[in-house]
């Protein structure tokens, strides 16, 4: 007996995904609705001088932060699904090691934070942490008896159509490729702080 085609993994995580989509438009349509009747609602109240601040005040903002929250997940979900149930991102990790006296490299940490000089690197315990100013150059590290790596990764993103209290998409991730250097410049964009590697870490760590 030959199997249906709509039975497959593939087919069934489609049809997953279309029913979450329409759930979410739903969902934001019975919202966005909610939503301008209560602005219409504080909007009165303040012309008709009930109340001078919830129009446009704490209120209005979390609805309209949740708005865009709900907005920007269908979004994701919808383009998660025309790219065949999964969509790829491409983020960077920066690592401290400190030069050992046998040349060899001893992990430091990933921990960048804004100091009172710009970011760096903190480790330690608190009261005896250790900092590390973020440098363009290599070699001003080498110098301080540190080298940073980078981990550039790409990583399989799938969105699940959920968010979480503070408004983040819920996703699952895994890494399709990683590549390691110890390169002469350094991005000092990067703060190790994606929303992708925060997750990836939660998993392996689980």
């Amino acid at each position: 007996m030959k199997s249906s085609a709509q039975n497959t993994p593939n087919a069934l995580e489609s049809s997953n995904s279309e029913l979450v989509i329409k759930r979410l438009e739903q969902k934001l349509a019975d919202f966005k609705k909610e939503f301008a009747t209560n602005t219409e609602a504080r909007m009165q109240n303040y012309f008709d001088c009930q109340d001078d601040y919830s129009w446009g005040g704490l209120c209005d903002q979390a609805q309209s932060e949740e708005l865009r929250s709900f907005e920007n997940m269908l979004k994701l979900m919808k383009e998660q699904e025309a790219n065949g149930g999964y969509l790829i991102r491409k983020v960077s990790e920066l690592s401290l090691y400190r030069k050992a006296d046998n040349n060899m490299l001893e992990f430091c940490t990933k921990k960048i934070v804004n100091g009172k000089f710009g970011p760096c690197f903190m480790y330690g315990e608190y009261e005896k942490a250790k900092f590390c100013s973020l440098a363009k150059n290599q070699k001003t590290f080498e110098k301080k008896g540190y080298m940073v790596e980078q981990m550039d990764y790409e990583l399989i993103v799938r969105y699940t159509g959920r968010l979480t209290a503070k408004g983040n998409p819920i996703c699952n991730v895994e890494i399709k490729g990683l590549t390691k250097s110890f390169p002469d410049k350094i991005d000092t964009s990067i703060m190790n702080d994606s929303y992708f590697l925060y997750v990836l870490n939660t998993n392996n760590q689980a």
